[in-house]
């Protein structure tokens, strides 16, 4: 049989984590299709190392921890990819026949004898509270103290408490019922929104300043007029992208008719998608609103303008 084929380079992995720069026989690994040393040709895997924030799954953590500990082979993000998948692969069919044993496994109950049931279902009928808001018995204890016991109704949301009678009897007082929302929006998100909102306000007097301006030569007047004239457009695509936790880059252009692109990951929803793509025209609308407060109707040519280089968006949002 003959030798694996083989040629004598520099390996990349002696190189980076040893400092060997010395040749040696290379062999091709057959997932990257690289060239190692045969101490670095076996492939392990790619990961980050936050294990808590990204690596959810105990099993699979488990499996990196020992690649981790491996000091021979080189990174393999093309391996990762082929054993993450039969990794899944594998649990499904493991939760399959599982769930297959259970099914067919006869069902318990347990003997209770018929007086105890009876008593146990009275007890826990007396024990139910309604929600004095919607009725629903679907409540539960979120505090108990010596003088009150505060509920939660999981229909309706609505908090209350009762009071203990002063003889502690185990009777309540009339409940006085208060309403919560559960209303947050997280710091990131809430940063994106205010930047939209400045960028939307900044467009009109960043269009009045370029259009000002009288450069020499004049290509430099109009790059500065389109550079105002795109770069918000695409920055609004962008930071709708942030706010949904995608990354996007705006790229001005500057050449008619495409003054400038962004580059985004694509969009999980569809409504995530018609809202990235319609973002600019929060610029028209800002345009429009002064407009009418001033009669100018200069500053409805701006949103004009805007809406017109939107064309694509609009499509996007629709169609794609």
């Amino acid at each position: 049989m003959s030798e694996r084929e083989y040629h004598f380079d520099i390996c990349p992995e002696c190189k980076v984590r040893e400092q060997d720069g010395s040749e040696k026989k290379l062999y091709q690994c057959q997932y990257c299709e690289r060239w190692f040393c045969q101490r670095h040709l076996e492939p392990k895997l790619a990961v980050f190392r936050d294990l808590k924030t990204i690596i959810k799954d105990a099993e699979w953590r488990e499996i990196v921890e020992e690649e981790w500990e491996r000091e021979d082979g080189h990174p393999d993000y093309a391996y990762t990819e082929k054993r993450y998948d039969a990794f899944q692969k594998e649990k499904e069919i493991y939760q399959k026949r599982f769930g297959d044993f259970l099914d067919k496994l006869p069902p318990y109950e347990k003997m209770i004898p018929k007086e105890q049931k009876e008593e146990f279902t009275l007890l826990f009928k007396e024990r139910l509270v309604a929600c004095p808001k919607c009725g629903s018995t679907r409540t539960m204890t979120t505090a108990y103290r010596k003088e009150f016991e505060a509920f939660e109704c999981l229909s309706c949301r609505s908090t209350w408490k009762y009071i203990w009678k002063k003889d502690k009897s185990g009777l309540y007082e009339e409940p006085k019922i208060k309403r919560t929302y559960h209303f947050q929006i997280p710091l990131g998100k809430a940063f994106c929104l205010v930047i939209m909102g400045i960028v939307a306000f900044a467009y009109i007097p960043a269009l009045e300043w370029a259009t000002a301006q009288k450069f020499s030569p004049e290509i430099l007047s109009y790059l500065a007029y389109a550079f105002v004239l795109a770069m918000p457009h695409e920055l609004l695509h962008a930071l709708a992208w942030w706010y949904f936790g995608y990354s996007a880059i705006p790229i001005p252009i500057l050449i008619p008719p495409i003054l400038g692109i962004t580059i985004g990951e694509k969009p999980k929803r569809k409504w995530e998608n018609f809202v990235i793509s319609l973002a600019p025209i929060l610029l028209t609308i800002t345009s429009y609103l002064v407009y009418k407060q001033t009669g100018n109707e200069q500053y409805f040519l701006y949103g004009m303008l805007n809406l017109v280089g939107m064309g694509y968006d609009i499509f996007s949002a629709f169609i794609r």
